[in-house]
């Protein structure tokens, strides 16, 4: 029998969404036929797996991570909330392309952004990128953006962006998670 589940769109500020459609011309938020395989995983109603939310820089205000979509590529995106409500763009990335990943990863580069889960790491939390590895990492100083790939099934890889020395930056480096990023 076929799924005719209708995938809601998430609730977002309309501050957030303008900041979106301003700062990147022709990418969207994800919604409806776009949440399909790893974004499927079962969650709680209202809990999506291109988007996690926390205070990423430790101001006080919640902060939005997001992957952002368009017809031919996608985007990371950190959006920092100002006192005034207003968002913006403090960290952009990319998938590495098949010359930046080398021979090691060819076969399992991003292809899709289906492939990559963001989750919230709460304040006072200790992070470990999977059973058995090092480093730990934590307690958090603030919350921390868990990047969680699957780029082939049965295959799990993870890495850490946390807001560090005044800048985002990936703590923990797996190199088929590693994005290239930027401050805009």
């Amino acid at each position: 029998m076929p799924n005719n589940t209708v995938t809601p769109e998430p609730s977002l500020p309309e501050a957030l969404r303008a900041s979106v459609n301003a700062s990147f011309p022709g990418y969207r938020i994800p919604h409806g036929k776009d949440i399909a395989d790893g974004w499927t995983i079962d969650k709680p109603p209202g809990v999506f797996s291109f988007l996690c939310r926390g205070d990423f820089n430790g101001d006080g205000t919640e902060d939005t991570a997001i992957i952002l979509i368009s017809e031919e590529s996608w985007r990371f995106v950190v959006f920092e909330k100002d006192v005034q409500g207003e968002f913006r763009p403090a960290f952009v990335a990319r998938p590495k392309n098949k010359e930046e990943i080398g021979k090691y990863g060819e076969k399992q580069i991003l292809s899709e952004p289906q492939q990559l889960l963001l989750r919230t790491v709460k304040k006072g939390e200790t992070w470990a990128p999977e059973a058995g590895d090092d480093p730990n990492l934590g307690p958090m100083k603030t919350d921390a953006i868990e990047l969680i790939t699957k780029p082939v099934p049965n295959a799990y890889f993870a890495s850490l962006i946390m807001f560090k020395e005044g800048k985002y930056q990936q703590v923990y480096l797996d190199p088929l998670v590693e994005l290239p990023g930027t401050a805009p």
